[in-house]
C-alpha cells in the first residue's frame, strides 16, 4: 500500500508538472510561411492502392502555399495498381517509379536527389490530410535553426473495434498532449514519419536517410539533433487507417519498438531506458487498479484523456480513452515481451519486407 501511494504521488506530480509544461508550451513562437524557394510535396508508396486516391484527392483540397508546391508519388515497384491509380491524376502529380522494391529510406533518397527545391514534406499513401496541412508543416522551417518539423498523425477509423479506439486515443495524447512539451524542454528526438517535413540542407547535413534502420524516421531525427539541429513540432495533422487486428498490430509496435532501440543503442542516449519507462508505464496501471485510491486517480486521468482526445478530433468520446485505460497497459507490456528477443539476438540488418 505504501509502494502504491508512493507510485501515486509521483505520478501527481509528473501530471502536474506535465500540465504547467503544456500551458508554456502553447506560448512558443509561431513562423510565417513564404520563405522556400520550392516546396515538395512526396508520398511514398507501396501496395497502397486503396489508398492512394483518397490521399491524392485530400492533397488536391488544400490550402494554396507561397511559393506553390509540387506533388510527386513516389512508388516503390508496387504489384497491386497504386501506380496506375496515381498516373489518373498526372495533371496534378508527378509520378516517379522504381524499378524495384527497396525500402522507405531509400526511395525518400532518391527523390531528395532527383527533385529540385528546399523543403520536402513527407505524407503516407495511407493518409488524408487537412486543408491547411501543408502551411502548418513548413511554417517552423522558416527558421534556419530547424531542420525538421513535425505534426500530428490521428486515427481515421477510431471506432472500427476497441484496439481502434485505443490507438486513436493513444494518437492524441502522443500529439497533442506529449510532443509540444517535451519539445518546450529541448527533449523532442523522435517524429512521425507520415508527417513530417525537412529541409534540403539537413539531409545534406546528416547524410541522408539510413535504409539500415528499421525506423528510419526516428533515426533522421536522433541524427539531426546531432547535428545541431532543431526539431519542432507543427500545427498540421494527417489522418490514417490503423491495424484492427491484435496480431497486425503487434506487429507494427514490435517493429517500432525494435527499431527505436536499434536507434538509441546507437547513440549514447541508454537505449535500455525505453523499455524500463515502458515497463514502468504498464506496470503503474496494472497495480493502480488493484490500489484502493485507483478509483480517483484513473478518473482524472480519464477527464484528462478525454479533454486532450476532444482537442485532437473536435469531438467527445466517452469510449475510446476508457479503451485505452483498459487495453493500453496491457497491450504494451505484450509488445515489449514481443521485442525482447529481437533485441537480445542483436539484430542489427533488415530485411526489405519490414521497411514499408
Amino acid at each position: 500500500m505504501i509502494v502504491q501511494l508512493i507510485c501515486h504521488v509521483i505520478s501527481a506530480a509528473i501530471l502536474v508538472l506535465h500540465a504547467v509544461v503544456s500551458v508554456l508550451a502553447r506560448g512558443k513562437t509561431k513562423h510565417a510561411e513564404g520563405a522556400f524557394r520550392g516546396i515538395n510535396v512526396i508520398v511514398p508508396t507501396y501496395n497502397e492502392g486503396q489508398t492512394i486516391g483518397a490521399c491524392l484527392e485530400s492533397l488536391m483540397k488544400m490550402e494554396p502555399t507561397n511559393p506553390p508546391h509540387a506533388t510527386y508519388v513516389l512508388d516503390d515497384n508496387s504489384s497491386d495498381g497504386t501506380a496506375q491509380i496515381a498516373s489518373t491524376y498526372s495533371g496534378s502529380v508527378c509520378l516517379i517509379q522504381r524499378p524495384q522494391r527497396t525500402s522507405k529510406a531509400d526511395a525518400l533518397n532518391h527523390a531528395v536527389r532527383n527533385i529540385p527545391g528546399d523543403i520536402f514534406a513527407i505524407v503516407d499513401g495511407d493518409c488524408v490530410v487537412e486543408p491547411r496541412w501543408l502551411g502548418g508543416l513548413i511554417s517552423p522551417l522558416s527558421d534556419d535553426s530547424v531542420g525538421i518539423s513535425t505534426g500530428s498523425v490521428l486515427v481515421e477509423n477510431r471506432n472500427d473495434s476497441a484496439l481502434t479506439r485505443m490507438q486513436s486515443c493513444e494518437m492524441a495524447f502522443l500529439c497533442h498532449q506529449l510532443i509540444q512539451p517535451v519539445e518546450r524542454v529541448g527533449m523532442l528526438y523522435s517524429i512521425n514519419g507520415n508527417n513530417f517535413a525537412f529541409s534540403r540542407s539537413c539531409w545534406e547535413k546528416i547524410g541522408g536517410f539510413d535504409p539500415a534502420r528499421l525506423t528510419e524516421d526516428t533515426d533522421f531525427a536522433i541524427r539531426t539533433r546531432a547535428a545541431g539541429l532543431r526539431v519542432r513540432s507543427a500545427e498540421s495533422k494527417v489522418f490514417t487507417r490503423v491495424p484492427s487486428r491484435f496480431r497486425e498490430l503487434l506487429r507494427q509496435r514490435r517493429r517500432w519498438y525494435v527499431g527505436w532501440y536499434q536507434n538509441l543503442s546507437s547513440t549514447n542516449l541508454l537505449a535500455g531506458a525505453i523499455f524500463i519507462l515502458l515497463f514502468y508505464y504498464a506496470f503503474f496501471f496494472f497495480a493502480a487498479s488493484f490500489s484502493l485510491l485507483s478509483p480517483a486517480f484513473l478518473f482524472l486521468y480519464y477527464i484528462e484523456l478525454s479533454i486532450t482526445y476532444r482537442r485532437a478530433y473536435g469531438r467527445v468520446s466517452t469510449l475510446n480513452p476508457l479503451a485505452f485505460i483498459v487495453i493500453a497497459p496491457f497491450f504494451t507490456t505484450a509488445t515489449i515481451l514481443a521485442a525482447i528477443p529481437s533485441v537480445l539476438r542483436g539484430k542489427g540488418r533488415l530485411t526489405v519486407e519490414r521497411h514499408w
